[in-house]
């Protein structure tokens, strides 16, 4: 069975900018170099039928897809991360995350120390995992969000993007990933900390 230090399920904005956090940030640490990220994409975002009209940084007009597939770009530079697409179909909770996922027709099983959950308000369809569902407050809409404190929902579980309650905007679903990257990113290290390169170091 695979082992990985981090599992994100989902690969939109908040996902992604999970895995850019931690990807970059491993290279600056000696002890965190054998680190292994995994994110598993169903490839149904909704950010891929948007248009991008105030992303800070980003050009108004491009499209979800195209500013996603920038995105990838940036976190597949990195060689201590995996983006594959598939569906994760359950999840069983101990010591470490049990998670079973289906990808090109055939069932996998890995395990990781740390689970981050990016896959949208619109609907849960993982089994055997207990999670905290509230009322998504930000539509009128049905929509569904994890209860958290500052995206954590328990010891090694987060949330970010519209499943953890925030606004439905390209910055702020980035800007939720990237606080959970900081999140693991501290606990590795034992207090917090975050990566800045200064003069291109």
């Amino acid at each position: 069975m695979s082992q990985y230090d981090v599992v994100i399920i989902g690969g939109g904005p908040a996902g992604l900018s999970t895995a850019l956090l931690l990807a970059s940030s491993i290279p600056h640490f000696e002890e965190f170099q054998n680190k292994k990220i995994l994110v598993i994409d169903s490839g149904r975002s909704d950010i891929l039928r948007a248009k991008l009209l105030n992303a800070a940084g980003i050009m108004p007009g491009i499209d979800g897809q195209e500013a996603l597939n920038l995105l990838y770009n940036q976190v597949n530079y990195f060689n201590n991360i995996k983006i594959i697409e598939g569906k994760v179909k359950s999840i069983e909770e101990n010591k470490v995350f049990s998670i079973n996922y289906n990808s090109n027709n055939a069932d996998y099983n890995i395990e990781s120390e740390f689970l981050v959950l990016a896959t949208g308000f619109k609907s849960w369809n993982i089994d055997n995992l207990d999670i905290p569902f509230e009322q998504y407050q930000r539509s009128d809409k049905n929509r569904i969000c994890i209860s958290n404190k500052d995206y954590k929902v328990r010891k090694n579980l987060y949330v970010c993007g519209t499943l953890s309650g925030i606004s439905s905007q390209w910055n702020i679903a980035t800007g939720s990933g990237t606080q959970v990257g900081v999140h693991i990113l501290s606990q590795w290290a034992g207090k917090w900390k975050v990566v800045h390169d200064k003069n291109g170091k």
